[in-house]
C-alpha cells in the first residue's frame, strides 16, 4: 500500500479503525489534535500533541520497572532522567542516569541513599532555613 490511509472521524461507540469483528474497539479522531482509543465502546486512552492518558474510569498507566539509567517515565529531551520502580512497592527518581531519591514501601524517603531507614534520610550535606524538632511548630 502506498499513500495515506483515510477514515471518518468515528466515535468511542463506533471507532474509525477497528480490528476484525471487534467493531467497538479501535482508534478514532476526537478533534484537530486528539486521537483516542476505544475499548468496548468506551473511551479508554487519549493522545494529543501535549499528553497521553487514561480517558476515564479507575485505570492507570502501566509501565516496565526499568532502571535509573532508563527510567519508565521520562522526558522527551532527556531519556536518562525520570521516575522508575527499582523494587516492588518502591518509587525512585533519577537524573543523569543516577538514582537521586527513593520512597520505599514503608514511606521512608531517601536522598542520596537507596535504603532509607527513617522517614527522611539524607546521605550528604543538607541545607535548611528552619529545622523543627519534636511537636513544636
Amino acid at each position: 500500500m502506498t499513500g495515506a490511509l483515510k477514515a471518518a472521524d468515528g466515535s468511542a461507540a463506533n471507532p474509525s479503525l477497528t480490528f476484525g469483528s471487534q467493531t467497538n474497539m479501535g482508534l478514532y479522531k476526537v478533534g484537530a489534535t486528539q486521537m483516542d482509543v476505544a475499548i468496548g465502546g468506551a473511551d479508554s486512552w487519549m493522545f494529543n500533541s501535549s499528553y497521553m492518558g487514561v480517558a476515564s474510569g479507575t485505570g492507570g498507566m502501566i509501565s516496565q520497572s526499568n532502571s535509573a539509567g532508563s527510567p519508565s517515565f521520562l522526558f522527551f529531551n532527556d531519556l536518562h532522567s525520570g521516575i522508575f520502580q527499582p523494587t516492588a512497592s518502591t518509587l525512585a527518581i533519577s537524573t543523569a542516569s543516577t538514582e537521586r531519591l527513593r520512597v520505599d514501601a514503608s514511606g521512608n524517603v531517601g536522598i542520596g541513599t537507596t535504603s532509607p531507614t527513617q522517614t527522611l534520610e539524607v546521605n550528604g550535606v543538607a541545607k535548611a532555613t528552619t529545622v523543627l524538632a519534636g511537636a513544636g511548630s
